[in-house]
């Protein structure tokens, strides 16, 4: 499994790495950190507490990357803070048998950070940020999950465009 560092390498240099790695290291690490949140019972003060003394870094790509640290903490906050709303979105594009509450905590992590950003966020690609959570999947799930999640971001997706064009 990858795993979040909070100390960036000595030998990595923020400035060589892109923007985009630095969201997608971002990305992962909030998933890491909002998972720990869910098992530990910690406070959101103490997750973005001990990501942030040396630095938030993620294993991503075959190497660390630092992550942008302001998308870390407003995935991590924002999560925490509309987590019944981000439940009940999903919830409302999941199949009939399906619901978050009965999904194991690692895929509601997943799926409650990606909702959020797509939407809370109006800074985000919204393809590229699907396409950033498949990925993430893919690195903690070898079987199907994958493809759930794409189908239950592009149903979300769908969503929100029939919202925003409806306002």
């Amino acid at each position: 499994m990858k795993t979040a560092n909070s100390g960036i390498k000595s030998d990595m240099k923020k400035s060589k790495i892109s923007r985009g790695k630095q969201r997608s290291a971002a990305r992962m690490a909030s998933i890491q950190g909002l998972y720990a949140w869910e098992m530990s019972g910690c406070s959101v003060a103490d997750i973005l507490d001990n990501f942030s003394q040396k630095g938030v870094s993620a294993q991503w790509e075959g190497g660390y990357a630092p992550a942008e640290e302001a998308l870390f903490s407003d995935l991590v906050r924002g999560v925490t803070d509309h987590k019944a709303r981000l439940d009940t979105m999903l919830d409302s594009v999941l199949s009939s048998n399906r619901r978050m509450e009965n999904m194991d905590c690692l895929l509601q992590v997943i799926l409650r950070t990606a909702a959020y950003e797509l939407i809370y966020r109006d800074d985000i690609d919204v393809s590229l940020s699907i396409s950033e959570y498949l990925s993430v999947t893919a690195a903690f799930y070898f079987g199907q999950e994958p493809a759930l999640v794409h189908g239950i971001l592009d149903q979300l997706r769908g969503a929100i465009a029939k919202t925003n064009l409806a306002n």
